[in-house]
């Protein structure tokens, strides 16, 4: 894309004038470096604001292929001139190792031949486009397969339908019956059908069916794929049914069936194993998956019926094709909000409907590109004029559907639709780390009033209301926390992105590789991962190891980072290092860098990596050093992991201890783009708070509580702050002398864990903090057994939740929380009972409770009749898993 190329040129010029080395070039060629970064601005918004069938004709192809090998004349000539970042008194780090200050004077002095080049390549490109009316005129009428949006449309976060089921209600009713009446022998269901036909929509339905969650102890789901690890499905089986994540992780595969069984044992267990391709995974589960003669089932969803030859299936069920008339309901329900189809389309839409083959992924698909597009017949008839052309089975017809959906997104979206197929298959993607990718690798277009991950934010959603992207879950305000694409969808993803050479995975013997042809993007599945397999021609912007789990004892990776010079993006956190591969800051163009670490040491020389934007640490420590003081362009830097403080208990989040080198505070750069900081340690984290206006997110992980003081700092100051954890790792007893006029008014969420406050300080929060939305209370957050509210008011809360709280009394009213629409309680044993007013907050749509007291349940259902009685059928209550008196739960 020539966008792309030009963006890259951009930066490496930028990159240039802002390294060490700029200082040894003459003012002649500076003058001709600040010319061409002009001449390529007018260039990328030219091609900005072009419409897609622009881009369609052969001519500007070629255009495009002469901006690629501008792009190849940079990363040959001139990045590898440039230093990660040169300061007096230190080594000058360069792409190809470290190499003497004269060696860098000697090369800085042919940059003029090199860059004359670069002009005459560039006036030669500006010369063709002079014609590019006449360009533009040759295209003539734009077909409806090359015609794209000008505008993204905009979505409300909030208002993104939610997942429609039309049909299947017979097949529903039968799965339904299969589960929860017939023998107490374990079964073994199987639902199969060709892809995109709705088994795991189906499936879904009936696992969060209220009779099937209430008929069972304990449910589980996990997706198998084509190519699964045992031991991941095992870890995936375990996080539904128990909490300790933290201890399973570091178990051995054979422990985990060990401890998969035990927790199985005695319980009506229900387990869904969706997309399993043949009957291995019977084979390597089954004898962690006791039979107590209790009733327990198993689902299995396939495409292929020959999975029920593996396993001892007790039922098994085809799924139909949708009828005329279903496919109808769904394509009106899909393309309307309403649901109702002007009288003017009908005639067409059913033909278009009809047109699917009774194929719900089509038909949704298909439905996805008129929602975008105007209400008018002859551009419906345009859409049905090409299906009448298409020919072939189901498969076929989902390609042609997958081509004409992608032609019909704008041009900005495409490399974000793309970039779907570098995560795993059946992934649960979360959205956090998506956005940051997207930035990363330069998706997302600035826009004044908006901040990137807005942006970015914005175009996700737009890529779910088109269809092509699944919400797998959603935050309490309706927010997607993480998403997925279909199997088929990712499929296309590969293929078309191999096809524009901009990403490919890599997974065994490559295919040849030239310069000319090496993808943007290489994903690779770090248990795979062979050096001597790789292209020997290797110039990406990103590298992703795709793993799902953790490839240790793997040789040392600065392979890489000698070959791979001009990188973005690295992710190679799916990969269990030693130690802190310094190699990495050759990487100077580097945005994006996730690592695991087994030894947590960081040197102070990571300030190199000087466009860094987004840090990520997974690990297991007991502190580390996060010397980030410099990095000024930092936006998000996340700690994530086990971390075992001693003499306080193995902990379940990630935090780190930032001692920081003593710099002059007058010395340090502000770090304004610096929004998320998770999680650092309260000692020595408020130098990087003082220096970061716009931090958004923070979380504090620690000794709160100090022998010293017992009083929190404030952050009254940090008034962009909208998200703050606090987790204290001070023994228990200590309180912290944290105060509501200590925090940020701004602040919308709140959670704390281990900070042992009187609940008297809890209900001030209400007036100190009137726009706080979420507060999560978590084990230790507060001391007392009873928890009046009074007077207090909440105005804006909409999100409550308690978990491992010793709370015994819980007495308020539904004036106190005006807005609440979820209130959450887990393992609160002592708990007696919700307030029954809480039932009249007229907001209020969901209660969750999740192994608490009987009475709890008891006083939840009560509240829920109550309100049915008053006609109102708006408030759900679930029971997850079903409550237990407290010495059957007490282990």
């Amino acid at each position: 894309m020539a966008e792309t190329g030009i963006n890259f040129v951009m930066e490496t010029l930028d990159a240039l004038k802002s390294s060490g080395n700029y200082l040894s070039i003459e003012d002649e060629v500076k003058d001709l470096i600040a010319t061409l970064y002009d001449k390529l601005g007018l260039l990328r918004t030219f091609f900005k604001e072009q419409e897609e069938g622009f881009y369609q004709n052969e001519k500007v192809k070629s255009l495009e292929i002469r901006i690629r090998e501008v792009e190849n004349v940079v990363k040959k000539r001139i990045a590898p001139c440039i230093s990660a970042r040169s300061r007096e008194g230190e080594s000058t780090m360069t792409y190809n190792g470290v190499i003497a200050a004269d060696e860098v004077v000697s090369k800085l002095k042919e940059l003029p031949l090199n860059l004359d080049l670069l002009k005459q390549e560039i006036e030669a490109i500006e010369t063709e486009l002079k014609n590019y009316d006449k360009i533009i005129h040759d295209l003539g009428a734009i077909q409806i397969e090359n015609v794209c949006n000008r505008d993204s449309l905009r979505v409300n976060a909030s208002a993104l339908p939610e997942e429609i089921v039309v049909g299947f209600k017979d097949e529903e009713m039968t799965i339904r019956e299969k589960l929860t009446r017939g023998p107490k022998e374990l079964q073994v269901i199987l639902i199969h059908g060709m892809a995109g036909q709705g088994k795991t929509t189906l499936a879904k339905k009936v696992y969060n069916d209220p009779l099937v969650v209430y008929h069972f102890s304990l449910r589980a789901w996990i997706n198998v794929s084509q190519e699964y690890q045992k031991r991941d499905l095992l870890l995936g089986l375990l996080s539904c049914v128990s909490d300790h994540a933290n201890e399973i992780n570091q178990m051995s595969e054979e422990k985990l069936g060990d401890e998969l069984r035990k927790r199985l044992k005695q319980r009506k267990y229900f387990i869904v194993m969706d997309d399993a391709w043949d009957g291995r995974v019977w084979v390597d589960l089954k004898q962690c998956l006791p039979n107590d003669r209790n009733e327990s089932r198993i689902l299995f969803t396939s495409r292929h019926e020959a999975v029920a030859c593996a396993q001892p299936v007790s039922f098994s069920l085809t799924l139909p094709f949708l009828t005329d008339d279903e496919s109808w309901e769904l394509f009106q329900l899909k393309v309307f909000q309403s649901g109702t189809c002007p009288f003017e389309l009908m005639e067409i839409g059913m033909q278009i409907a009809k047109k699917c083959g009774g194929l719900p992924l089509a038909i949704i698909m298909v439905a996805g590109i008129l929602a975008n597009e105007e209400k008018r017949k002859d551009r419906w008839e345009e859409v049905e004029k090409i299906m009448k052309q298409w020919m072939g089975g189901n498969l076929e017809l989902c390609t042609k559907i997958f081509t004409l959906s992608y032609n019909h997104l704008p041009r900005h979206l495409k490399p974000c639709f793309l970039y779907f197929g570098a995560f795993p298959e059946d992934s649960q993607i979360p959205v956090r780390k998506l956005i940051w990718l997207w930035i990363a690798e330069g998706f997302i277009q600035k826009t004044r009033e908006k901040k990137l991950e807005d942006v970015a934010e914005e175009y996700l959603m737009n890529l779910i209301y088109r269809s092509l992207i699944m919400v797998s879950k959603r935050g309490y305000e309706g927010r997607t926390k993480t998403c997925s694409i279909h199997g088929l969808l990712r499929g296309f993803c590969l293929e078309k992105a191999k096809e524009e050479n901009f990403l490919r995975q890599i997974s065994g013997v490559p295919e040849g590789s030239s310069s000319s042809s090496c993808p943007r993007r290489l994903c690779i599945d770090s248990l795979k991962l062979q050096t001597d397999r790789l292209p020997s021609v290797l110039d990406p912007h990103s590298f992703l190891c795709i793993g799902c789990g953790y490839a240790a004892g793997l040789p040392p990776l600065a392979f890489l980072f000698q070959r791979l010079k001009l990188l973005r993006v690295l992710d190679v956190s799916s990969i269990q290092l030693d130690s802190y591969p310094k190699e990495i800051e050759q990487l100077g163009f580097l945005r994006y860098l996730a690592l695991s670490l087994l030894t947590a040491s960081l040197p102070a020389s990571i300030c190199n990596l000087c466009n860094l934007e987004t840090l990520i640490i997974f690990g297991t420590w007991t502190s580390l050093t996060l010397p980030i003081e410099k990095m000024e362009k930092l936006r998000h830097v996340l700690l994530d992991g086990q971390v075992i403080d001693q003499g306080v208990e193995t902990l379940q989040e990630g935090t780190v201890k930032t001692p920081l080198r003593k710099f002059p505070e007058s010395s340090l750069p502000l770090m304004d783009s610096l929004q998320t900081l998770l999680w650092v340690n309260p000692d020595h984290c408020l130098s990087i708070l003082n220096r970061a206006p716009n931090l958004r997110k923070l979380g504090i992980q620690g000794k709160i509580v100090t022998a010293d003081s017992l009083t929190f700092p404030r952050l009254t100051f940090l008034q962009h702050l909208q998200k703050l954890k606090l987790f204290n790792t001070s023994k228990v007893g200590k309180s912290v002398y944290l105060r509501g006029y200590n925090l940020p008014r701004n602040l919308k969420r709140l959670s704390l864990h281990g900070t042992n406050l009187v609940w008297d300080e809890i209900s001030r929060f209400g007036k100190l903090l009137p726009k706080l939305e979420v507060l999560k209370l978590l084990a230790g957050a507060c001391s007392g057994l009873f928890w009046v509210t009074g007077e207090v008011e909440f105005p804006k809360l909409k999100f409550l939740k308690f978990e491992s709280l010793d709370i015994e009394c819980w007495k308020g009213c539904s004036s106190q929380f005006p807005r609440l629409t979820r209130v959450v309680l887990v393992r609160c044993a002592s708990l007696r009972q919700i307030p029954s007013d809480i039932g009249y907050i007229t907001t209020l749509q969901l209660i969750e409770i999740r192994y608490c007291n009987h009475s709890v349940a008891d006083s939840a259902r009560e509240i829920q009749e109550d309100q049915e009685s008053m006609g109102n059928s708006s408030l759900k209550i679930t029971l997850e898993p079903p409550i237990f008196k407290q010495n059957e739960f007490s282990e």
